[in-house]
């Protein structure tokens, strides 16, 4: 906004150095009819942030009520040659003046903001619609006792656990809930009840929907206890046993996580299916069978990778290509090789609305920052008070909310912090970063790139990583391969320096097989030179052969495969690839789904690939087994 703004004043007349002196570069073409919208904009930034102030401590009612008329005669301008535009209006005035509506004259209690928000909520959903209950075709209504009228097919949406039944929270005031009677009024059993009137009402078809799965996180959520009770009895009477993974039930459908998801459009379930022309228009075949994406990945790919033989001509790489490739296959190579591109349903850049839950986006890696900050600042005591920069990123939802998500970040930043603290190379915090030219040739590959993650220690360099939110066990592919690769070059182009790696992780309070980073600071005074190249090389060639030929290798499951018993490989990656609407195959944007199209990846030649990089893969980055005379047989 400030560059905005200074773009308006200023133009483009400031000179480089000055605007570099005072951290501010104005926007060129801020003129004309733009500057109306510009001026809107600050207005309604300069009233939100003045709303998310007064949530930051307790006012009394009588200030929330003066404070709230003002934000509703700012924010909100009613037609009022429109009489539903003046209802609604009046509707919000009148629910701002009942906050201070029964209270004793000359009492005036200071409440948070939680429980004025709760309180205008509640009187907001008392209004009635005002609109005929039966309309013909569909109705939409709210679950209202004794309106239970007989229908041929009853839908309930969003009966999810803590949603429904209803909850009460009055932050105090409600006297009949701290000293409760006989004969008092109960929400959660009128709930109960509720329930059983709609389900009994249902004449041919009922319908219910939950959210079976955390829209930000991916971890699996309960349906509402009515709702679970009612799976329970059906489970009964059908005498099924078993989770709802290992039991197919037949009036249970998990739906994918992408509405464009090909599972709507290939026939492969008749539960899944949709009427969206534009998704469906993506699938190119008419059969049945789906069409593949790619072709089958050839009988031999891994042995060409693994065999002494397999020579290619020179090629010239980046580092960072790398990097980019083992993080993100499939998005690497369908956006590089075949220029297709998700980026309108890319989740990993700042939201259309501010956050409203006490916590972050995965995505955003606060905790992160928070780590690095301290020990770039030789500080190990992180604010209790989130930083400006932070504040004014958007990233943080507003007031208490914001304050909550802040803190659980602080103690997950502390508890790595308290991990360095007593480290023989990060006691002392951290100095400038190191950018070493990484720059050499492997084989027929000539790489080029520069260190990201390399410190100064006090014996030589440190190479650093943190994960606050992931015990080390829970490390992937997707975390070491780039990191293994950065150590192996640094190793092979300064090979008297001193390298540690280190990987702060959650503390994990379980039994744990020895850190990957120690097996690599104890790999590094035995496995030599020419060992280290070959595996190097052979993570080359994987990346040379996905250029022009399939392979699978998707990090989630390709770690899941590596590291299961040969037994429970194919279930354990299976498992990893598909279960759930947050699995490796579904995860948004969607360009693991889009590169397997049509192909099985745990029968047949495309298993067998799958399993071969997996293992390959792992046996690169892994010195458990290994001695100095690594070889390639």
């Amino acid at each position: 906004m400030d560059r905005l703004l200074g773009g308006y004043i200023y133009g483009d007349r400031v000179p480089e150095d000055v605007a570099e002196l005072v951290n501010l570069w104005p926007v060129d073409g801020v003129s004309g009819v733009e500057v109306d919208a510009l001026g809107a904009l600050d207005r309604l930034l300069i009233a939100i942030d003045r709303i998310a102030g007064l949530a930051d401590a307790p006012r009394p009612l009588s200030q929330w009520n003066d404070e709230l008329h003002a934000v509703l005669k700012n924010l909100f301008r009613a037609d009022f040659e429109d009489q539903a535009e003046r209802e609604a209006v009046i509707a919000l005035e009148s629910a701002i003046e009942s906050l201070k509506a029964g209270i004793a004259p000359g009492i005036d209690p200071a409440v948070d903001f939680a429980v004025v928000r709760d309180l205008l909520n509640e009187c907001l959903d008392a209004i009635p619609d005002r609109q005929p209950y039966l309309l013909g075709g569909i109705t939409f209504s709210g679950m209202v006792p004794q309106r239970s009228i007989p229908f041929r097919m009853l839908a309930l949406l969003g009966v999810n656990d803590g949603e429904f039944p209803r909850t009460t929270s009055d932050g105090g005031i409600d006297l009949m809930t701290r000293h409760s009677r006989l004969g008092d009024r109960d929400v959660r059993n009128d709930d109960r009840y509720l329930f059983l009137e709609t389900v009994m009402a249902a004449r041919s078809r009922l319908h219910i929907s939950f959210l079976s799965e955390g829209v930000r996180d991916g971890k699996p959520r309960n349906p509402s206890a009515m709702l679970a009770e009612l799976m329970a009895y059906l489970d009964g009477c059908s005498g099924l046993r078993g989770s709802l993974e290992s039991c197919k039930r037949p009036w249970f459908v998990q739906h994918p996580l992408q509405p464009f998801d090909m599972r709507y459009f290939d026939s492969s379930d008749p539960a899944l299916f949709s009427y969206e022309q534009r998704f469906a228009r993506m699938v190119r075949s008419a059969s049945p069978v789906l069409e593949r994406f790619v072709p089958p990945p050839p009988a031999d790919l891994v042995n060409k990778i693994v065999g002494a033989s397999a020579v290619v001509a020179e090629v010239s790489v980046s580092l960072d290509r790398l990097r980019t490739y083992f993080r993100r296959p499939s998005e690497s190579l369908l956006k590089r090789n075949r220029q297709l591109r998700l980026d309108a349903l890319e989740d990993d850049t700042l939201g259309d609305s501010e956050p409203l839950q006490a916590s972050f986006n995965a995505i955003d890696r606060i905790p992160r920052t928070l780590v690095f900050d301290a020990l770039a600042a030789s500080n190990f005591d992180i604010p209790a008070r989130a930083p400006n920069e932070l504040r004014l990123s958007g990233l943080m939802p507003p007031g208490s909310l914001g304050d909550q998500a802040y803190a659980q970040a602080r103690r997950q930043a502390t508890a790595i912090l308290d991990i360095a603290r007593i480290d023989r190379d990060l006691h002392t915090g951290l100095a400038g970063r190191h950018s070493l030219d990484l720059g050499q040739r492997i084989g027929s590959f000539v790489i080029d790139g520069a260190s990201r993650s390399v410190y100064p220690a006090t014996d030589g360099v440190v190479l650093l990583d943190v994960f606050p939110s992931k015990v080390e066990a829970a490390l992937g592919f997707n975390d070491k391969l780039p990191l293994f690769l950065e150590w192996a070059l640094l190793r092979l182009k300064y090979p008297d320096m001193q390298i540690r790696v280190i990987l702060l992780t959650a503390p994990n309070m379980k039994p744990s097989p020895p850190r990957w980073d120690d097996e690599l600071n104890k790999a590094g005074a035995r496995c030599d030179d020419d060992a280290l190249r070959r595996r190097v090389e052979r993570m080359l060639r994987l990346w040379h052969s996905a250029q022009t030929e399939t392979t699978w290798y998707f990090p989630a499951t390709s770690w899941a495969v590596a590291i299961a018993k040969p037994r429970t490989a194919r279930s354990a990656g299976r498992k990893q690839w598909e279960e759930g609407a947050f699995s490796e195959r579904d995860r948004a944007p969607g360009y693991a789904s889009v590169h397997s199209r049509g192909a099985d990846l745990f029968t047949g030649i495309d298993w067998i690939n799958l399993e071969g990089v997996a293992q390959m893969l792992r046996e690169c980055i892994t010195f458990a087994h290994a001695d100095a005379g690594d070889t390639d047989e």
